[in-house]
C-alpha cells in the first residue's frame, strides 16, 4: 500500500508538470517617484554601467537584453548609441548564489544517508545497511535590481528589486521572469513588499 500510494503521487506530480507552466515566485519591493503620466510622450532610455560592470562584457550585454524585454512590456524604449538623448538612464544588477542544500532539508549530513541506513529486522534487531546513493539537490538564491534615473537631472525616479529562491538551475528562464516581476505595477507600484508570480513557458 505504501509503494502504491507513492507511485500515485509521483504520477500526479509528473502529470501536473506536463499540463501547466512553471511559476516563478519573487519577493518584490519597489519605490517610485514617477507620476502616472510618466509613460506619455517619449519614454526612452539608455543603460548605465558601473565601472565594475564594464569588465563583464558579453555577460552584462545578455543581462541588459533580458531587462530590455521587461522594460519594453512597460512602454520604455531602448535608444541605441547616437540615436538622440534619452529621457531616462537605467542601471541593472543581478546576483546568483548557489548553495549545497535547500533550507528545507532535514539537517542530516548527506554522508549519513550515503553511508548507512537503519532498518528494523523481523526479530526487532536494528541493522545498519548501505542504501542507494542519492543525488545532491542544490539551492539557488537570486536577486535582480533596477534603478531608473531622469537623464536630465540624474535624479533616481524608480527603484525596484526582486528576490527568488529555488532549485531551478536554468537562470536563462528564471531571470527574465524576475525582471518582469520587478517591474510589475510600473510606474506606480503598490506600497510595501509583495509576492509576484510569473508564468514561465
Amino acid at each position: 500500500m505504501k509503494w502504491t500510494s507513492l507511485a500515485i503521487v509521483l504520477v500526479a506530480i509528473g502529470t501536473t508538470g506536463c499540463a501547466s507552466n512553471r511559476l516563478v515566485d519573487s519577493e518584490v519591493q519597489s519605490f517610485s517617484g514617477l507620476p502616472a503620466s510618466a509613460l506619455q510622450g517619449s519614454a526612452t532610455y539608455r543603460f548605465e554601467r558601473l565601472p565594475s560592470q564594464q569588465s563583464y562584457g558579453e555577460a552584462q550585454s545578455k543581462l541588459e537584453k533580458v531587462a530590455t524585454e521587461a522594460l519594453a512590456k512597460n512602454g520604455l524604449t531602448l535608444l541605441q548609441d547616437r540615436a538622440g538623448t534619452p529621457r531616462y538612464t537605467v542601471q541593472i544588477g543581478a546576483r546568483t548564489q548557489r548553495e549545497a542544500h535547500s533550507p528545507w532539508d532535514d539537517g542530516f549530513p548527506s554522508s549519513f544517508f550515503h553511508n548507512r541506513e537503519m532498518v528494523v529486522a523481523s526479530n526487532g534487531v536494528v541493522v545498519m545497511t548501505t542504501p542507494m546513493p542519492r543525488a545532491e539537490l542544490p539551492w539557488f538564491q537570486r536577486e535582480v535590481s533596477l534603478l531608473i534615473r531622469d537623464a536630465a537631472s540624474n535624479k533616481v525616479v524608480y527603484e525596484t528589486r526582486a528576490a527568488h529562491a529555488g532549485r531551478w538551475a536554468d537562470g536563462s528562464a528564471v531571470l527574465p521572469a524576475m525582471f518582469t516581476a520587478a517591474l510589475s505595477g510600473f510606474p506606480n507600484p503598490p506600497n510595501g513588499a509583495r509576492k509576484v508570480l510569473v508564468d514561465v513557458q
